[in-house]
Formats: C-alpha cells, sequence, structure tokens
C-alpha cells in the first residue's frame, strides 16, 4: 500500500537496502529476478523491438527505473544519449561506476521526472512498475510516457499476469485486456501484448 500510497521516502529505502545485491541477483538463475527466465526475455523482446527503430544512433532512450544500469549497459550504445532514472541513489551510485556510454543518471521517482516535459523517443521500463504502484497510478504513469515520448515513439514494460497462480497477492495483477484498455485510454493507437498462459509477465509494447 506504499507503493499506492507513493510514499517515496519508504520506496527509496526499500531499493538502497537491495542495491548492493542487485547486480549479483540479477545473474543468480535461481534468483525470483529471473523467474521462468523473465530477465532474458525482457531482453530479448527489447533487442526485437529496437532493431524496427531507424536511425538509432539519432534518438534518445530513457529507463525508467534503472537500478544498476543493466538495461542501459545493454543498449544504450545504439543511441544518442541514454538517460536512467531512480530513486535510489546507492542504485545510481553503483550504475555510475560503469561508466557506461552516453548515459546520464538522475535520481528522482518516475511520477516526478516524466512531469518535466522532456520528449523521448524509447522508453523502457523492466521491474513490474504497473504492478507496484496500482492501477490508478499506472493509468497516470502510462499518461505521462505518452506525453514523454516524441511521435513514433516507443514504450516497451512489463507487469504482473493475473493469469499466474504463483504471483504475489499483494502487488496489482493485470489481465492483458486491462493493459490493452489503459493504454488506449492514454492515447496510445498502437498497443502490443506479449504473454502466454501461466507466464507471469506481460510485456506492453506501445508507440504513440
Amino acid at each position: 500500500i506504499r507503493y499506492i500510497n507513493l510514499d517515496f521516502e519508504y520506496i527509496k529505502a526499500r531499493w538502497d537496502f537491495r542495491a548492493e545485491r542487485w547486480d549479483s541477483d540479477l545473474c543468480d538463475a535461481d534468483s525470483h529476478l529471473n523467474r521462468c527466465g523473465s530477465y532474458q526475455r525482457y531482453l530479448e523482446l527489447l533487442d526485437s523491438v529496437l532493431k524496427t527503430v531507424s536511425a538509432k544512433n539519432e534518438k534518445t532512450f530513457l529507463d525508467l527505473g534503472c537500478g544498476t544500469g543493466a538495461l542501459l549497459e545493454f543498449c544504450s550504445k545504439m543511441f544518442r544519449k541514454s538517460y536512467g532514472i531512480d530513486i535510489s541513489d546507492k542504485m545510481l551510485q553503483k550504475a555510475r561506476e560503469k561508466q557506461i556510454l552516453n548515459t546520464e543518471f538522475i535520481q528522482d521517482d518516475c511520477f516526478h521526472f516524466l512531469k518535466q516535459k522532456q520528449v523521448f523517443d524509447f522508453i523502457a521500463s523492466r521491474g513490474v512498475l504497473l504492478s507496484h504502484y496500482g492501477k490508478k497510478n499506472s493509468v497516470n504513469l502510462l499518461k505521462s510516457i505518452y506525453i514523454s515520448l516524441a511521435n513514433d515513439g516507443i514504450a516497451l514494460l512489463d507487469a504482473l499476469s493475473k493469469d499466474c497462480p504463483e504471483n504475489p497477492k499483494e502487488k496489482y495483477l493485470f489481465s492483458v485486456d486491462e493493459i490493452k484498455d489503459m493504454a488506449n485510454s492514454v492515447g496510445f493507437q498502437k498497443v502490443s501484448l506479449h504473454s502466454e498462459d501461466g507466464y507471469p509477465l506481460i510485456y506492453l509494447e506501445v508507440q504513440k
């Protein structure tokens, strides 16, 4: 409920605490972060979507909730400039130590940051932000993402699926139709959902 109430002090402390082990957990096949190979599958989907983006070296990339910069390590070299936003300064400290090419890191929460009216060509988020923050906040987040995307810009996010009985009940679980309706309601005309029966995650790909 602290996520739903946007208790950013609590959220920051939670992710600060996890920063020291985050990279090792990402590399651990038995970690919940890699359940059903979900992290690798996100990277594969991201790579597939990026192949559709023309002239990437002239465009900008934003990672919402970038943590220690894993996604940015994977794709920042493809873009003219990349940005990582995270609420945790300890996560960002780990990310900055990697000296990722063409990348700027900013400490802020996603909601405030996206209201600054900067425009990006590609926005990614891997960390089930939608499920952490609940439906009402997720609609507002998608609305801000829509506004923050350049024309023809693309965003790729993930959420926990209602169709997986093993998913934690304390987080908001979405159906495919629910996410699609949310994306359409904020203005996205091109909406693709990637999911499978029983798989823990739904991947949302939208284009402005």
